[in-house]
């Protein structure tokens, strides 16, 4: 399964706080953290 984090989408207010809010903790995990710095690509 594949989650796009980076993803705005226009939605009702009070649904956009909660999706911000639903990224920031996510953002904030220690696996997605990881994941983000394993994703980098290295320069020549």
């Amino acid at each position: 399964m594949v989650i796009f984090l980076g993803v705005a989408r226009k939605m009702v207010w009070p649904l956009a706080l909660l999706n911000r809010q639903f990224l920031w903790i996510t953002h904030k995990d220690k696996s997605v953290r990881e994941i983000r710095a394993n994703a980098k690509i290295k320069a020549a």
